[in-house]
């Protein structure tokens, strides 16, 4: 946890969901509730949520942080979607030399799925107290899953493996060099095969930091495409929340296309085929604003404008908002209907296209 505890500062009054955690970009979008929770809540969401019990039934000091064990995350990785067939010989990779968190963050993103459908399947009502209703802490727990996500993409990829890739191929070439001047110096037949085998390993070696700048560059779209799909949440939920929708019941909602995101969405999530394969899936919360954080959600639909997430103008083109909002329909019936556990590698690039689809439009500012 000492990762994640890097990440932690006192609470800051008016500074949105979470507010005791610092430079992260969830941090910054998810402002809309307000929820009475406490940093405890969030580190025992990951105890409770994340880390493996042993199968003996111990807890405490004895659960098995199976997340960091060599062999299983290099059995897991090498098998995994984003290797498949690619890797020449897997046989020549060390458990050692697999240095991402693989386990770790499958389970992460196992359960931004879950907690999401949870937050998904709930009605919002307006007669229960938004801080305390059950859709609005199950978005908690989703947005606690985001922010763990984003914490670990960060610590265990974005800041050890470009480093440790770089550094790895420029030494193995280096290396491939010496070898390739031993063997045409030595006609000894053993050495010779001694030399041929090192250079397999080193090769192989190589190939997968590949599939390490693959595998991190998977991991900062898909947070893109979190990033894009709590800013849609969150601006719907401040708009409502700070009474745009309701200065219209009297007027025209043609008037200004802010006055009909809700409805645009509604409609683009029920156009469907097939009324059987309709899926019900509710985005939103009925809250209430905090005058203090006027800024705050001001800034929020100035992000969902700019990426063009949501018609904000009456001038605005709906094409892009419409591919948007497709891709985000796509994906909450995909993780429904597939669960992670069960998915081929087929479905699981298929899934990622989807992300690709909803990150596209925050490329140019929801990650740095």
């Amino acid at each position: 946890m000492d990762a994640v505890r890097s990440y932690e500062r006192k609470a800051v009054k008016n500074a949105g969901q979470l507010k005791y955690l610092d430079k992260l970009i969830i941090c910054e979008i998810a402002v809309s509730t307000r929820t009475k929770n406490r940093v405890k809540s969030f580190e025992t969401f990951f105890e409770e949520q994340v880390i493996p019990k042993a199968n003996d039934g111990n807890d405490g000091n004895n659960r098995v942080l199976s997340y960091v064990n060599r062999e299983k995350n290099k059995q897991a990785f090498l098998s995994s979607p984003y290797i498949t067939e690619k890797m020449s010989d897997i046989s020549e990779i060390d458990a050692d030399e697999v240095l991402v968190p693989y386990l770790l963050l499958e389970r992460l993103q196992e359960l931004l799925e879950e907690t999401l459908l949870s937050y998904l399947a709930i009605k919002s009502s307006e007669e229960v107290d938004e801080m305390d209703s059950d859709k609005v802490l199950a978005y908690e727990k989703f947005l606690y899953a985001a922010a763990y996500y984003e914490i670990f993409v960060r610590e265990m990829l974005e800041k050890t493996i470009p480093s440790y890739a770089s550094q790895t191929l420029t030494d193995a070439q280096a290396l491939l060099a010496q070898l390739h001047q031993q063997l045409e110096e030595h006609a000894d037949l053993q050495k010779a095969e001694e030399i041929t085998m090192t250079q397999k390993k080193v090769m192989a070696k190589m190939q997968l930091c590949g599939f390490y700048g693959e595998y991190v560059n998977r991991h900062i779209r898909n947070l893109l495409a979190y990033t894009n799909l709590i800013l849609m949440i969150e601006g719907v939920n401040v708009i409502r929340g700070t009474g745009f929708s309701k200065k219209a019941v009297h007027g025209n909602l043609d008037d200004d296309p802010m006055l009909r995101i809700e409805e645009f969405l509604v409609q683009s999530f029920s156009e469907t085929t097939n009324v059987q394969d309709q899926h019900e899936f509710h985005f939103f919360c009925d809250l209430v604003s905090n005058r203090n954080m006027t800024p705050h959600y001001e800034r929020i639909k100035y992000e969902v404008q700019e990426r063009k997430l949501l018609p904000l103008a009456k001038t605005d083109d709906l094409l892009p908002h419409k591919k948007f909002i497709n891709a985000v329909k796509d994906y909450a019936v995909f993780i429904s209907e597939h669960s992670r556990e069960n998915r081929t590698a087929e479905q699981e690039q298929q899934l990622w296209e989807i992300l690709d689809q909803i990150g596209a439009l925050g490329k140019r500012r929801a990650y740095r």
